[in-house]
């Protein structure tokens, strides 16, 4: 299919689109799937990008509990915004892949043997995930252990993370 390229000098409208027909460019919500870019659609702004380094300490014993898992809040910097904006962010070259901070990412996963565990499971692990409130982005950190017995938990060795987060012109609340 043919890409258009319109543009109107009194409206001021642009689009790049799939031809023959027009209607992307006058109704482009009505024909997203034929649209590349319309000058009418609210797109999403990176205002700041920022990268840093992250030390997570080693979590053991009470640190980890069983079954329910703790959450410990890393502030990574204040974004000045009014609200909590919406963010992008990864985690870079970890272990040789950048890891896209969607959801919850696991990034250790520590099992021993299981004659310790509870019903044959054992482990312990480590997940992230980007938050923002009104005044911080942060990166929230979730360990869980499925095998606290007598003797039995786990460490979840200390490891440092290289991230990267654009804050956007988009407010959450």
């Amino acid at each position: 299919m043919t890409k258009v390229f319109m543009a109107n000098g009194v409206t001021g409208k642009v689009a790049i689109y799939d031809g023959p027909s027009d209607a992307p460019f006058t109704d482009p919500l009505g024909n997203l799937d034929k649209l590349y870019f319309h000058s009418d659609l609210d797109y999403v702004s990176g205002l700041d990008k920022r990268t840093g380094t992250l030390n997570l300490p080693e979590r053991r014993g009470s640190d980890i509990s069983f079954r329910s898992g703790k959450w410990y809040e890393h502030t990574l910097f204040a974004h000045g915004r009014a609200g909590a904006p919406f963010c992008l962010g990864r985690v870079v070259d970890y272990e040789g892949a950048d890891l896209p901070l969607v959801g919850s990412i696991p990034i250790q996963q520590c099992a021993f043997d299981t004659s310790a565990s509870v019903g044959g499971e054992a482990g312990s692990w480590r997940f992230l995930h980007l938050a923002t409130d009104g005044t911080n982005v942060m990166i929230i950190e979730y360990t869980f252990n499925l095998a606290c017995t007598v003797g039995g938990c786990i460490v979840v060795p200390e490891t440092s993370i290289d991230w990267e987060v654009v804050v956007t012109d988009k407010v959450l609340t």
